[in-house]
């Protein structure tokens, strides 16, 4: 069996894939006017915010990535923003590369999650959390039997799931 590369290569090569898909957000920053509502929520109920529905649904890894962005710096909120959500689509491939599934060419599925034919609004924007953390879901599913690592398959059901 062939060696991955470190996670650490990974992770920043799934960001480095992340990031040139938007690149406009690293170099000209900006509120979406998706993130608004997700701000205003956090605003008015702080954390509490978290577990509030959105249009019916809970949006946990968004409603975090922004509340995380908005506790480090309010007025770098755009940037630090687009690197957290940047950062968790990498965390996403990087657990696909090496989660321990019975999914086939695991590094080449992980490439392919940052080459999906789409526009580039699912890269760099915390309220498309949405998108990547399903694909945790997945992860779960294809869990190779016998493998002892519930928590971090619990941590996927979280994540994704809600």
């Amino acid at each position: 069996m062939r060696r991955l590369p470190p996670r650490s290569f990974l992770l920043l090569l799934f960001f480095a894939l992340g990031a040139s898909r938007r690149w406009g957000e690293f170099t000209c920053p900006q509120v979406w006017c998706e993130d608004w509502v997700v701000i205003q929520n956090f605003a008015a109920h702080g954390w509490g915010s978290l577990f509030m529905p959105l249009n019916g649904y809970l949006v946990v890894a968004p409603r975090l990535l922004t509340g995380v962005a908005l506790a480090v710096s309010l007025p770098w909120y755009p940037l630090v923003s687009a690197v957290l959500a940047t950062g968790f689509s990498a965390l996403v491939g990087l657990a696909v590369a090496r989660a321990p599934t019975q999914l086939r060419g695991r590094l080449g599925c992980a490439i392919a999650l940052f080459f999906v034919p789409c526009d580039p609004e699912v890269f760099g924007l915390p309220l498309y959390a949405l998108w990547w953390a399903p694909v945790l879901l997945f992860l779960v599913a294809l869990w190779e039997e016998g493998d002892s690592w519930l928590g971090l398959r619990l941590l996927f059901v979280a994540l994704a799931g809600l």
